[in-house]
Formats: C-alpha cells, sequence, structure tokens
C-alpha cells in the first residue's frame, strides 16, 4: 500500500459536538479531536470528589457566587481539533456563567477552579498536560488530591503551588476566588 493510500484511511477528527452526540457506553474524552478511553473511577475517588463538592457547594450557593459541576463535567480546553477534558469538579463563576450558552454540550467556559482527584491509572504527564490545558483556558487554580497520600496541592500557575495535608496544612482557603472558604482536609480525607 502506498503512503498515499494509507493516508485515505486516517481517522477522521471529530468535533466536540460530534463526540458529545456519540452513544458512548464508558467513560472517554476528546483529545485533538480522538476518542481517548478512561478508566472508570474506584469508589475512594468517588467519595472524594463528593466530599469536596459537598463542602465546596454551601459556600458557593449561599454566597450566591456561581456553580459547582461535579462528575466529569467536560470542559472544552482546545478548538480545531478539539479537545474536552472531563474535570472531576469544577466551580465556575456567575460571571463566566453569564457566558455559557445554556445548550452547550460542555463549558465552553473556563472554570474559576478545577479539582482533579488522581486515580491509580493517572499518569502525571497527563496530569501536568490537562493542568496546561486549563491554565490556558483561564482556570485559576487547579486542585489535585492525591488519595493515596492524603494532600491536595493547588495550582495557580504550572510553577506556582501550596501543599495542603490533615497532618501538615489541613486547612485549604481561597479567599480571592471562594470568600469564606475554609475547608478542613481533616474532615474531607476522614
Amino acid at each position: 500500500m502506498t503512503i498515499a493510500a494509507a493516508l485515505d484511511f486516517e481517522e477522521e477528527l471529530l468535533t466536540f459536538e460530534e463526540f458529545a452526540a456519540l452513544p458512548l457506553t464508558h467513560p472517554a474524552e476528546l483529545v485533538a479531536g480522538h476518542i481517548v478511553d478512561m478508566s472508570r473511577n474506584n469508589p475512594l475517588h468517588a467519595r472524594l470528589v463528593a466530599r469536596f463538592s459537598a463542602a465546596l457547594s454551601p459556600i458557593v450557593r449561599n454566597a450566591k457566587l456561581g456553580e459547582i459541576f461535579a462528575g466529569d463535567v467536560s470542559v472544552i480546553t482546545k478548538r480545531d481539533p478539539d479537545t474536552g477534558r472531563g474535570a472531576d469538579l469544577a466551580f465556575v463563576s456567575n460571571e463566566r456563567l453569564a457566558e455559557q450558552p445554556d445548550d452547550a454540550a460542555a463549558l465552553v467556559v473556563a472554570p474559576e477552579i478545577i479539582v482533579e482527584v488522581i486515580s491509580p491509572s493517572n499518569v502525571w504527564d497527563d496530569v501536568m498536560t490537562k493542568m496546561t490545558e486549563y491554565f490556558a483556558i483561564g482556570v485559576l487554580q487547579v486542585w489535585i488530591v492525591t488519595p493515596t497520600t492524603r494532600t491536595v496541592h493547588v495550582y495557580e500557575s504550572l510553577t506556582a503551588m501550596h501543599g495542603y495535608s490533615p497532618e501538615t496544612a489541613p486547612m485549604v482557603e481561597s479567599p480571592a476566588i471562594l470568600p469564606g472558604l475554609t475547608l478542613d482536609l481533616r474532615e474531607i480525607f476522614g
């Protein structure tokens, strides 16, 4: 077979809207127009996402700051070819939500905060790639939660990070983004 003939059989790149319309039966993301399978979340991962959501939601709701999205909400990080990442948890302010189309298949606005709970199948290079994409679209903080070490690393850029753990620095605060937030990791990791 010639190279030209082989190129005719290249996989067609999908837009995010085409990807979102597929009847997928397994977790996946769209990366540069290609479907990338993801592993299912284990119970510890799901429990931590639920606990972070439960801790953040009342603060956001009571102060009417915006919305919390949980459960691998899709966030568009690139177009042409499209990339849509599944964030474990995202906070989007009212200001940014005003720019979010109601009928969009994903968040097309950048959340202020994204929380990613690391799974055993995660590769650090992939986590860094996602963080790079998140910061490129205007995310202000990425929280990396590592269940095995019971730590939360709050990144404000790829080089500016604060580390927290129940034993050494248990209180996570983000007054510039979520006024009134005092998140006790001793309760989260419990």
